[in-house]
């Protein structure tokens, strides 16, 4: 479930654990983990929260009065991965765009436009090889969504994880094994075709709201 050295999910993360939302704080949570690979600490993040409720419940239970439980919901991992996955499309789609600008005016005023991006979204690559990275973190980070479902089976309705931001995605066939709910249902992953990817990578309209990936995580 570890990323590969050339991964946008970390400073993704790290850039959404900056901001003063529920988003943010959760971040932070998932950073407080003691792992150094960003999906393991989501993951320990998630497996915390569950012993923190259930020992709530239990202590409920012996007291007869309401005990406090976790600061957040386990369930709300899975949509955190969700958006840990928003993004990783919209820093694939920054960088893209910058190398685009960088070849366009080949170094002419001497500003590597890709660098400052690279620097940013903590990833150096061309636009041939980016798409190739941004299935990886999907492929990572839905091996990850379908361990965390599969720990929350009293879950009726469990979303697949989708491959770009809401208004940009394109459901395609796939290839993935099937997750089945606690309703006998099965989902299959949202994937997105590699010319799909390029296409809302080039364009210049944005596609929904999302968080916008910094520097990378320090111990």
């Amino acid at each position: 479930m570890a990323i590969k050295d050339q991964s946008f999910i970390p400073n993704v993360i790290g850039y959404m654990s900056e901001k003063n939302t529920t988003l943010g704080s959760i971040a932070k949570y998932v950073e407080s983990q003691q792992a150094d690979d960003p999906l393991e600490r989501i993951a320990l993040a998630f497996f915390r929260l569950q012993r923190e409720r259930q020992a709530a419940v239990r202590a409920e239970l012996d007291q007869g009065v309401p005990v406090p439980g976790p600061e957040f919901k386990p369930e709300r991992l899975l949509t955190f991965v969700q958006s840990v996955m928003n993004g990783v499309c919209w820093a694939a789609r920054r960088l893209y765009i910058a190398n685009d600008k960088t070849a366009a005016e080949d170094l002419g005023n001497g500003i590597d436009f890709s660098q400052d991006v690279g620097d940013w979204v903590g990833v150096y690559a061309s636009n041939e090889r980016i798409p190739e990275l941004v299935d990886s973190d999907y492929m990572a980070l839905n091996r990850l969504h379908t361990l965390l479902g599969a720990k929350m089976a009293y879950l009726t309705d469990i979303s697949p994880l989708y491959h770009l931001p809401t208004s940009a995605r394109c459901i395609t066939s796939s290839s993935e094994p099937a997750m089945r709910t606690a309703t006998g249902t099965s989902t299959r992953p949202a994937r997105l075709s590699r010319k799909r990817c390029l296409s809302w990578m080039r364009s210049s309209r944005g596609c929904s709201r999302s968080p916008r990936p910094t520097r990378s995580r320090t111990s």
